[in-house]
């Protein structure tokens, strides 16, 4: 216990780094029969396992208009953030698990990142 108290913490890479780092796996996301099209927004999207991975708790969010929300950490009562796949919009004012996405950063194409530190040495 105190070896793990004790062991030094890895450095945050960055949004973007992590973006880039887990994209072939972000990517298959949206085109998933549990999350594209224009279903009911749901909050509790299992991914499979393979995929999950990419998010906390293995589940991501969607819109009901093609969004999809795939959260990098959540707080204990009801916040998170993470990436956005947003066809065509920004995902600003968006529920990101009882959080509004607010100031979003476009990371490529329809993929943005909301409530994470973009830059390295920040937190998540």
């Amino acid at each position: 216990m105190i070896a793990a108290l004790a062991a030094p913490s890895v450095p945050y890479p960055g949004a973007h780094a992590l973006f880039t780092a887990m994209r072939p796996q972000l990517v298959q996301i949206p085109l998933l029969t549990a999350v594209a099209g224009t279903e009911p927004a749901t909050h509790d999207a299992a991914l499979p396992r393979p995929l999950e991975p990419t998010a906390v708790h293995g589940y991501v969010s969607t819109d009901g208009a093609g969004g999809v929300f795939v959260p990098q950490w959540a707080g204990l009562v009801d916040d998170a953030g993470g990436f956005w796949f947003t066809p065509g919009t920004s995902p600003a004012g968006r529920d990101m698990w009882g959080m509004v996405c607010k100031e979003p950063t476009r990371l490529e194409g329809d993929w943005w990142v909301c409530g994470m530190d973009v830059q390295p040495g920040g937190r998540l």
